[in-house]
């Protein structure tokens, strides 16, 4: 196609058929990007609800530690309060000191430290994902 044909071509009477074929290109270009974003907006989204749910099973598998440590501490402060409460000296000292030692242990002890081990796991999730 030599210019002179192609000047007769681009004349205003084929100007609007070629600007609607250039619009369908646009179009199908801007349906295939929307198309494509979609799928790796999907794939992301589904990667970050993997991330999430496996950071809440892990927190809380430690809540759940934490809470049956409290139970158990609880439970040891009150098995304590009641040998000291008891009138009678059936239980010995020994028993009560041995009762406080395991509630301060399971508070002071291995209460604080799921705390910690939450909140590090919790922080350290948070800072890897964003």
């Amino acid at each position: 196609m030599d210019t002179g044909q192609l000047g007769t071509f681009l004349s205003s009477d084929h100007l609007p058929l070629l600007l609607s074929a250039a619009a369908i290109l646009l179009a199908l270009g801007t349906i295939l990007f929307t198309a494509s974003a979609r799928r790796r907006h999907r794939e992301e989204l589904t990667t970050l609800r993997e991330r999430a749910d496996t950071l809440w099973r892990e927190v809380d598998g430690l809540a759940t530690r934490l809470i049956d440590t409290e139970i158990k501490a609880h439970l040891a402060a009150c098995q304590h309060l009641d040998l000291l409460k008891d009138v009678s000296n059936t239980s010995s000292s020994h028993d009560r000191r041995v009762l406080q030692d395991k509630c301060h242990s399971l508070h002071e002890g291995d209460a604080r430290d799921l705390i910690n081990q939450l909140a590090s796991t919790i922080r350290e999730r948070s800072i890897r994902n964003s």
